[in-house]
């Protein structure tokens, strides 16, 4: 009696591992269906006019960007003219939010950065590093940004 005590005890513990495990699991989709989401324009209109705070925000596949100081502009800020991105890896969490980890080459730097789509893909938000991928979006970081679907 004990011993079957033991294996349904021993099961039910295997069954609640597996579906901890399982909400934790990511499922990786390709870069050209994250880019269909990503490749927009998104805004902040809390950025209008703040240094180093791009208000707007168009990502193109070519992995070229457009970067404007205030949402309204119609001409990109300099800086943003030989930037470029590339998405090295994509996947979907278990709340169906799309994560990126992007290279962004900034002609005298490199940044790592990680993205994340909202699920209902109108909030992006996005932190960077110099040296390596950031392990979670840290809104303090001063690395943080956060803007929204046009």
């Amino acid at each position: 009696m004990k011993r079957a005590k033991y294996a349904v005890v021993g099961i039910l513990m295997l069954f609640v591992a597996s579906t901890v495990l399982a909400a934790d699991l990511k499922s990786e989709i390709s870069v050209d269906e994250a880019m269909k989401y990503y490749c927009i324009t998104w805004v902040n209109p809390d950025y209008n006019d703040k240094a180093n705070f791009p208000a707007k925000i168009t990502n193109n596949r070519d992995g070229t960007i457009k970067w404007y100081h205030n949402e309204t502009s119609e001409t990109p800020s300099s800086f943003s003219s030989d930037t470029t991105f590339k998405i090295e890896k994509s996947w979907i969490d278990k709340d169906g939010n799309i994560w990126l980890h992007m290279i962004y080459d900034w002609i005298i730097h490199i940044k790592y950065t990680v993205a994340k789509i909202s699920d209902n893909r109108t909030v992006l938000e996005w932190d960077y590093s110099y040296d390596s991928y950031p392990t979670e979006l840290n809104p303090l970081s001063g690395a943080y940004f956060i803007w929204y679907k046009e």
